[in-house]
């Protein structure tokens, strides 16, 4: 019988630490067009056809971390760890196999173009959620969980003091140095609005070297 799944979607992804914090892309920018795409994911790229796992991992090393001026002690075999989920692809419009290697690896060195992030001057509009908890009181009101979600990832981005930068050819790529909480509350679908925010505001013009 023919395999009732799509060939599946294989991703490595390289997780960079850095004392407590590991490096997570929050998004890219469009040279030509200025346009911010949001994210909120660890550095990693699908794989290529032929490609192992390995391999799009030391591509992705060299590629975009090193452009950072980061330097990753990793192996294949260290903090090596897969995942496999199905779930409908809206490419093939059937039930697709999802496969994630990660890879553990430790931030030698860090000397980056880092641009001041907006801190406590970002002033974000938060979503309106569906409409808002009453309580007994009148004048009083709750915050949706939408609003919840955002409220926290507001205080989150408001905490970090600058974002590296990645120049690639026709775009820019933004990455921060989170907690595993903070990854946990900015990854969620409720956050992206936020983020976008947060990279809107930050001024690329102030770029500087940086050392870690």
């Amino acid at each position: 019988n023919p395999d009732p799944y799509a060939e599946g979607i294989d991703e490595a992804l390289v997780e960079a630490v850095g004392s407590e914090r590991f490096m997570v892309k929050v998004g890219e920018m469009s040279h030509s067009s200025g346009t911010i795409s949001v994210s909120c994911v660890l550095p990693g790229s699908k794989r290529r056809e032929q490609e192992t796992a390995s391999a799009a991992m030391q591509r992705v090393v060299d590629e975009d971390l090193e452009a950072t001026g980061t330097v990753i002690a990793w192996t294949p075999k260290v903090g090596k760890s897969r995942a496999r989920s199905f779930k409908d692809s809206p490419t093939y419009g059937i039930k697709t196999m999802y496969s994630r290697t990660l890879y553990t690896g430790i931030v030698r060195e860090h000397v980056w173009p880092t641009t001041p992030a907006p801190c406590e001057a970002f002033a974000p509009k938060f979503s309106k959620g569906p409409g808002r908890v009453q309580c007994q009181c009148p004048r009083r009101s709750r915050n949706t969980p939408v609003q919840v979600v955002q409220r926290e990832a507001a205080r989150i981005l408001k905490g970090i003091p600058d974002v590296a930068v990645c120049a690639k050819e026709d775009r820019r790529i933004f990455y921060a140095w989170l907690l595993d909480d903070e990854f946990a509350a900015l990854e969620r679908p409720d956050a992206k609005p936020m983020i976008f925010q947060w990279l809107e505001q930050i001024d690329l013009t102030h770029t500087v070297a940086m050392s870690m």
